[in-house]
């Protein structure tokens, strides 16, 4: 099993495949509600690679068309983990997930952190568990909680919903994350030949944008396409 990225900034547990490549534009790269390309479009490039014996890799790499300096280079994520198949419909997996994003909004930032995580994956349904010791690069432990419910309708769209939930293990004052966090998202996909089209809408809150703790408006939408290789 792999992590495919789906449209832009959606992973999701997809189809074994031995390696993939995937290249993405977006008018927002979307991740667990927030924005990791401060609200501008982005390209997103991933790569997979699989083993036999269930070891996977995930690299992303984002690049963003920035207001004033250009395209530019903004950030990467690296999942790498083990999945074991149940039966022909469900499998779980565990491993290790970092980031490391940096972007210019009113001054220049850069936050890099890592998780721990495990989940199960049906047919129509991914449900998955990450631990931080220091989310955001802060100095608070948190445990993320997601679910992806989707399908694929007779037409031949898929459309898929999904929520999540942070929650701090440690309140320490001073730091951003100082209570849970919420994020829904709902969309609809679309294959044509090598191509994908997605449209998704997601809502942060109940707080600022974590990542660069600035005022933002909490519901965003992206539309993006993706050229799978």
């Amino acid at each position: 099993m792999r992590l495919l990225l789906v449209g832009a900034g959606l992973v999701l547990p997809g189809t074994a495949l031995a390696q993939a490549f995937a290249v993405s534009a977006t008018t927002d790269h979307l991740y667990r509600g927030y924005s990791l390309s401060a609200g501008r479009p982005a390209l997103v490039a991933s790569m997979s690679l699989d083993r036999p014996d269930g070891f996977y890799l995930s690299a992303s790499g984002i690049v963003t068309a920035t207001r004033d300096e250009g395209l530019r280079p903004s950030g990467a994520q690296v999942y790498a983990g083990y999945a074991r198949r149940v039966d022909g419909d469900s499998s779980w997996d565990v491993g290790i997930a970092h980031t490391d994003v940096s972007e210019r909004y009113a001054v220049p930032y850069r936050v890099t952190y890592s998780e721990v995580y495990g989940g199960w994956t049906t047919r129509n349904l991914a449900a998955h568990l990450y631990y931080s010791p220091a989310y955001l690069g802060e100095d608070t432990a948190t445990l993320y909680a997601t679910g992806t419910v989707s399908r694929t309708l007779a037409a031949g769209p898929k459309i898929f919903a999904r929520a999540g939930v942070l929650l701090p293990v440690d309140r320490k004052p001073g730091t951003e994350i100082a209570r849970s966090q919420y994020d829904v998202g709902a969309g609809l996909a679309q294959r044509f030949g090598p191509y994908e089209l997605q449209g998704q809408v997601s809502w942060f809150g109940p707080d600022d944008d974590l990542i660069a703790g600035r005022p933002q408006g909490h519901t965003a939408f992206s539309l993006s396409v993706t050229r799978a290789f």
